[in-house]
């Protein structure tokens, strides 16, 4: 009953973030994400970006469950090669997190380093990110960044249907390296994207998620 409940009412996607790909000035993109896994837990996120310039997008996004930590993140992504079939962007972003447990606030750091190159009927992508998570009462030890890569291809099967295929790796600090695939299929509708895909655990990672979601660009 939790599962259908939660792919009623939470929305994805996820693949469909600018990345190397800068919005348009005064674009913007909103995204709510929704994820359940085979043990019932519930996971959810709200994603948001404006195109400040030609180059600049801010961005927002918050992510957590009952079940997990609350993250909030607010960053900005500089576009370079805008014109270039290879595309480059450099991300910083600055926010907080709430851990499960109840505990003190963790104030986060991120830099992100984003490569994409359009494709005859889709695109394919790179996405690399360093994340501190810093004890805000105890700023004299810094502990180790995690790292996380996304690596994404997409599709177009027709102007409405797309498919994605992503890996996403990395290595949380003092943890091993871990793998996860996530292919989902995405349906355009007018100015919205809706998906579904699942989450899956290759390597140091027992992630069995379904995701659903939609995205509007205005």
């Amino acid at each position: 009953m939790r599962w259908i409940l939660v792919m009623a009412v939470c929305l994805l996607p996820a693949c469909v973030q600018a990345g190397a790909w800068a919005r348009d000035k005064g674009g913007v993109f909103l995204s709510v994400t929704g994820y359940a896994s085979d043990s019932g837990d519930a996971e959810g996120s709200i994603y948001a970006e404006y195109g400040l310039t030609e180059r600049l997008t801010l961005g927002a996004k918050v992510f957590g469950g009952p079940d997990t930590s609350t993250e909030a993140l607010v960053f900005l992504t500089t576009a370079f090669r805008r014109d270039k079939r290879i595309k480059l962007a450099f991300s910083t972003g600055v926010g907080a997190e709430q851990p499960v447990d109840g505990g003190d606030i963790l104030g986060l750091g991120q830099l992100g380093l984003h490569a994409g190159m359009g494709l005859p009927k889709g695109w394919l992508a790179l996405d690399v990110y360093a994340t501190l998570r810093a004890d805000l009462a105890n700023t004299t030890e810094l502990p180790d960044p995690d790292y996380k890569a996304d690596l994404t291809f997409g599709h177009r099967l027709s102007d409405r249907w797309t498919l994605i295929a992503q890996l996403q790796g990395g290595q949380d600090a003092g943890a091993d390296p871990y793998l996860k695939a996530a292919p989902s299929v995405g349906l355009s509708v007018g100015r919205a994207d809706l998906q579904l895909g699942v989450v899956w655990g290759v390597t140091n990672d027992d992630s069995r998620k379904i995701a659903l979601g939609t995205s509007l660009r205005f």
